[in-house]
């Protein structure tokens, strides 16, 4: 992938950064390991034509932190090797590379971010386009900032911002379009109690398709209360308003003298709005973990428009025994395409994920998992289901002093 200008000079920065900081601090190593022996009926949540495969996956990685009295950054490189049996095509070599780094005073902190990824579609694309039929590879390269400021001890102000490049190898082929995404924002945050925290924050944001030509300007404002109703349960809830400038071009036929037909491009504009809203709910007692969000947001998709996506998530965890922990996780989403200008992506998604961990020493677990999908798109009648049962090797979480 060809990385623009602006993102090889997002790069330099932190690494400058890192090769002035690295003196007089704690370094540590954490290597980690992970392998799976997977079983899935329908990898692709095909409707027809369903195939049963056997794969594994191996993950290989090391995080590399380095602590000081006001700093602190990371560098945390990880590779993937995916195999399946009969489809050769879902196999994959995947990496990432993610340099984080923090700088926190009395009253300020600051904090930026590069990440580097190259994952397959048929892992990217489950939660964003639901385009499954082919596996091509993902490329995306983002940069991100945030900075917050305590005024006085109640009111603390923040800003943020971040821009990413989505590329798909030979995308347009299977429908999958790359995209330029950018964001800035800003807010406050005031303590009304010890308990409760009120948030107002702005957003603009500029989502760009270079290879249609393509864009859509926003602009959003929410605001946000959050609440500890004990020590072991907290929640929040936020609303907001979205305001959508479309901007596309597009192709009609004319009438040229001869007469002969042409075709002439134009720019097509529109507008769009919606709610913005988030809820949760959290609930930490010292064996039990229970996570609840609900969520209406625009975000960025390989679709070639912006979706629209209302979201539950849940997740359940259950300290069974000291080394013995289960997990149930659900997720349910509705994609709409902002605007409407691929309704025929237009989708429900949903998964439910069981499984039991077994800690077999203090840096070694066994994971048993299932987990079940389903997908739907407006375009068709029928849904596509999946069952995948997997069982999992882990080491992490061990580390190794570098000083």
């Amino acid at each position: 992938m060809k990385l623009k200008s602006k993102f090889r000079f997002g790069v330099l920065l932190p690494a400058i950064f890192v090769c002035t900081h690295l003196v007089q601090a704690e370094y540590l190593l954490e290597p980690e390991f992970q392998h799976r022996f997977l079983v899935n009926d329908n990898r692709q949540l095909r409707l027809d034509d369903e195939t049963t495969v056997v794969g594994s996956l191996t993950s290989i990685g090391t995080r590399l932190t380095r602590s000081a009295e006001t700093s602190k950054l990371v560098i945390d490189p990880r590779f993937r090797f995916v195999r399946y049996t009969k489809e050769e095509t879902f196999a994959s070599e995947d990496a990432s590379l993610l340099l984080e780094s923090e700088k926190y005073g009395e009253r300020y902190f600051w904090g930026a971010s590069i990440s580097l990824r190259k994952d397959p579609t048929l892992t990217s694309e489950l939660t964003d386009s639901g385009r499954l039929a082919t596996n091509k590879n993902r490329y995306e390269a983002s940069i991100s900032t945030n900075y917050s400021y305590s005024v006085y001890e109640q009111l603390r102000v923040f800003l943020n911002g971040a821009m990413s490049d989505v590329r798909y190898q030979d995308g347009l082929t299977v429908g999958l379009v790359d995209y330029e995404y950018y964001s800035i924002g800003g807010g406050v945050t005031y303590a009304l109690s010890e308990l409760s925290r009120f948030t107002a924050s702005l957003s603009a944001t500029k989502f760009h398709n270079p290879s249609i030509s393509s864009s859509t300007r926003s602009g959003s404002v929410v605001f946000t209360l959050e609440h500890d109703f004990s020590s072991f349960v907290s929640g929040s809830i936020g609303i907001g308003q979205n305001r959508s400038q479309i901007e596309s071009v597009q192709s009609r036929a004319i009438l040229l003298p001869g007469p002969r037909v042409g075709i002439e491009n134009f720019r097509n504009e529109s507008r769009d709005a919606g709610e913005l809203i988030n809820v949760s709910l959290n609930v930490d007692y010292p064996r039990l973990d229970v996570e609840l969000d609900f969520s209406r947001q625009f975000l960025p998709s390989s679709r070639g428009a912006r979706s629209n996506r209302d979201e539950v998530n849940a997740n359940f965890y259950y300290d069974v025994r000291p080394r013995l922990r289960f997990r149930l996780r659900g997720k349910y989403l509705i994609q709409v395409s902002e605007g409407g200008l691929v309704s025929d992506l237009d989708r429900e998604y949903n998964s439910a994920t069981g499984s039991l961990t077994w800690r077999l020493s203090k840096y070694w677990a066994l994971d048993g998992m299932y987990t079940f999908r389903r997908q739907l798109f407006s375009s068709s009648s029928r849904a596509a289901n999946s069952n995948e049962v997997s069982l999992t090797l882990r080491f992490g979480g061990y580390p190794f002093s570098l000083n």
